[in-house]
């Protein structure tokens, strides 16, 4: 497959390959350096994008083991009783227990 040239590309290409004969050794090296430097962190995945699918996954899973092993039932029957039955509030109850037994006494 042949990809025909414009003129204008024709001609950049022309004074591209001039410019590159001008080029010092130092410079050409620099040059090489940066492209490989920029070849390599281009085909390198960042941490954070690798990582993501898995974090997804594993909170995906977490959160249907949630909701298959608790019922909801069990879920809201433990939350209201764990509001109503703090030892506190037991405590205050026994105590005005004894002291209306003691008082009817």
């Amino acid at each position: 497959m042949t990809i025909e040239m414009r003129e204008w590309e024709k001609h950049l290409r022309e004074e591209l390959l001039a410019a590159e004969e001008t080029l010092t050794f130092g410079e050409r090296a620099r040059l090489i350096a940066a492209r490989r430097r920029a070849l390599e962190t281009a085909l390198e995945p960042t941490s954070r994008h690798r990582w993501l699918p898995f974090g997804g996954l594993l909170a995906a899973s977490l959160l249907l083991a949630l909701l298959v092993l608790v019922p909801a039932g069990e879920r809201l029957e433990n939350r209201l009783a764990a509001e109503h039955t703090e030892p506190t509030e037991l405590g205050f109850y026994y105590w005005l227990a004894e002291t209306q037994e003691l008082a009817g006494s």
